[in-house]
């Protein structure tokens, strides 16, 4: 016998041992199953279906949680005082970090001595005018040096800042230019005294 014939005999057997060995496991699915198992497992009750079946033979219903104890109105009052005193704890804890970061911007970051952060709606998004190049340009260029004998430190104390963007006639005349973040045109709302 050549060493290939007893290479093909012994996969051949093992081949067959393989179908044998499977044919030893059967599939079970259980929404088919045939009526004589469905049987032979009602005959065995295990231990919970006979408990379920001692409480509903004395007709009591089986209710989730039914023996937790049901909290009464002491202790739901102090429950919302707690959760109440909580709240508050956080907004004071939130309102002093907020206060703390302005407080800190003014002291790292403001360099112009002039900014105020108390009419922002957003404080995190604060940018000092010193931060802003063209600011910076803007308030070291000739002409404004020629103008003032010191270099202005904020941009509201640059000569033309005044003159071009806190006059109401400058801005009347600038607002037809420019639109809102959505596309629309400015508009002016309310009296001009307020």
């Amino acid at each position: 016998m050549s060493a290939s014939e007893s290479y093909s005999d012994d996969s051949s057997t093992s081949y067959d041992s393989d179908v044998d060995t499977s044919e030893e496991y059967e599939l079970e699915v259980e929404e088919y199953d045939s009526p004589s198992e469905k049987e032979s497992q009602e005959e065995i009750p295990t231990q919970a279906q006979a408990d379920c079946n001692d409480q509903n033979s004395a007709g009591a219903v089986v209710v989730p949680y039914e023996e937790e104890p049901i909290a009464d109105d002491d202790w739901v009052e102090r429950y919302e005082a707690e959760k109440e005193t909580a709240r508050i704890h956080f907004e004071e804890l939130q309102e002093h970090l907020n206060k703390s970061y302005v407080f800190l911007f003014k002291i790292l970051r403001c360099k112009c001595n002039n900014c105020d952060t108390s009419l922002l709606q957003n404080e995190y998004e604060t940018q000092c005018c010193q931060e802003i190049d063209r600011c910076t340009k803007a308030l070291s260029s000739d002409d404004v040096l020629q103008d003032v004998e010191i270099p202005p430190t904020c941009v509201l104390n640059q000569p033309g800042f005044r003159i071009n963007c806190l006059e109401k006639w400058s801005l009347k005349m600038a607002v037809p230019k420019y639109k809102t973040k959505i596309g629309k045109r400015y508009r002016q709302q309310g009296s001009e005294e307020t």
